[in-house]
């Protein structure tokens, strides 16, 4: 292949070339650094990874005085982002350009701590997890454009959903998650890389129903949901009619690209080790 590139989260040329989404020099230095910022700065709403975030995120399972209450403190994390740029162009709608394969990774390392009261002793017990969480993401880019410009022309294609999993993968996921909303009566979330256009589409601000059913129903379970245009909060699921769980939310209210994200966590034997799996999926407003 002409070029195969390694980067990761703290790298030379981004701390010398390149400050917010324009490089400090006339032209960005390669086509790497030019695909890089295509995806992470131009597509950062489809492109992230950030499942869980630095600050500490509390989540109650049931609102009431015998819940969990449960969090992620995360104390590091490592990107890896690879570019595999094609040896010959390929066909597209402006001519034969050249193709680039993305794959990049971000690994989350920290304490997963969970907090519950013991009514027979009348004390609260910690029961903390370390854990490793690494999410996933490939890309596809294409070189539309001169090379000499502001900007290569490096353009988005076609992007992945996510997948999230601990060291040994292997844990279950969630059974029977669809949605429902205006434009879909039943949809099917289905793990895939896909044209942009081809993304799962709601109407703006339309109101949207997960369902899902938990296989073990002592697993914890992260939503993340839109709140309001640009933002995400953590879902309080309520019981569904079909001895399941649903979650109901609005849609953005702008034409936009976004995420919905799920993680299991395994909780049945609280002093196990830490396991996960979790998804994170794209879609558009329009």
């Amino acid at each position: 292949m002409r070029y195969i590139i390694f980067f990761t989260v703290i790298i030379a040329i981004f701390a010398t070339g390149c400050v917010g989404d324009k490089p400090l020099s006339e032209i960005e230095a390669t086509d790497e650094e030019a695909i890089y910022n295509v995806i992470q700065i131009d597509n950062y709403r489809l492109s992230t990874l950030d499942l869980i975030t630095s600050d500490t995120v509390e989540f109650i399972i049931n609102q009431d005085t015998l819940s969990t209450l449960c969090w992620h403190s995360v104390e590091e994390t490592d990107e890896d982002f690879s570019i595999d740029i094609s040896d010959h162009k390929v066909d597209s709608p402006v001519g034969p350009v050249y193709s680039a394969s993305v794959e990049y990774s971000k690994t989350f390392v920290g304490t997963f701590e969970t907090l519950r009261y013991n009514a027979e002793i009348d004390s609260m017990e910690s029961f903390p997890k370390e854990f490793v969480l690494t999410g996933t993401r490939s890309a596809v880019c294409q070189q539309w454009g001169i090379s000499n410009q502001v900007r290569r022309g490096w353009i988005l294609i076609s992007i992945s959903d996510a997948r999230f999993s601990t060291p040994g993968g292997g844990y279950h996921f969630l059974d029977s998650l669809c949605y429902v909303s205006s434009t879909d009566s039943m949809g099917v979330f289905s793990y895939g890389i896909r044209n942009l256009e081809d993304l799962v589409h709601f109407e703006t601000g339309e109101e949207v129903t997960i369902h899902y059913r938990l296989i073990d129903d002592e697993d914890f379970l992260f939503v993340f949901v839109p709140v309001n245009d640009y933002a995400y909060q953590l879902a309080v699921p309520q019981p569904d009619s079909s001895g399941g769980f649903k979650v109901v939310f609005d849609m953005p209210a702008r034409r936009i690209y976004g995420q919905l994200r799920f993680l299991v966590i395994n909780a049945k034997a609280i002093l196990s080790d830490y396991r996960a799996s979790g998804y994170s999926y794209n879609y558009s407003t329009r």
